[in-house]
């Protein structure tokens, strides 16, 4: 199996649902992962949540967790982590931050990694999200919770230990916003 397939590592797939509208976030595992393995990148993605739960939608919920081996594509059912309390009323929410996503990079030799949390808030003014899209970890202090948490848990797909950059991406999602232009979301 090449390093460029999508199943050369085992992979977590969380689903979830943040400001009413259901995302998946997806955490690699090294080569040769055991289900508890898997079990645990569960953990490490509700304690992403958790570290800016201030900033999370309130209507946040775990819908279904699931795993997949090395090498192969078939997901098999895991338990659910434990709740992240968010408290971003959604009621208030405006559609684009809605759809807006914070996105973490990271780099391994030869490969790359990311992983992109929906259902957190970046208020107008709030860091430099305003002005250039990206959040440091300098600006927002819980960032360094999750980059940390990244660093010792995420996998790049070549399956080596991954480096994330200590700042995220805030962006809307070019396809959400597709779909609320065309009243699917709303």
């Amino acid at each position: 199996m090449t390093t460029y397939a999508p199943n050369f590592t085992p992979r977590t797939r969380v689903k979830y649902v943040a400001f009413g509208i259901e995302h998946t976030i997806q955490m690699r595992s090294v080569r040769g992962a055991t289900v508890g393995n898997l079990q645990g990148k569960a953990t490490n993605i509700r304690d992403c949540f958790n570290a800016v739960a201030s900033l999370v939608a309130a209507d946040f919920a775990f819908i279904s967790v699931e795993g997949a081996l090395t090498d192969s594509d078939v997901f098999f059912p895991l338990a659910l982590p434990a709740a992240v309390i968010g408290a971003v009323a959604v009621a208030s929410m405006p559609i684009q931050h809605r759809v807006t996503s914070t996105g973490f990079v990271g780099r391994s030799a030869g490969s790359r990694a990311s992983i992109f949390m929906y259902g957190v808030h970046w208020p107008d003014g709030f860091g430099s999200e305003r002005d250039n899209g990206r959040v440091t970890i300098g600006e927002v202090a819980q960032l360094a919770t999750i980059i940390g948490i990244l660093n010792a848990n995420a996998v790049a797909g070549s399956g080596a230990a991954a480096i994330f950059a200590a700042y995220a991406n805030i962006k809307v999602n070019d396809h959400l916003l597709k779909l609320v232009r065309r009243g699917t979301i709303s």
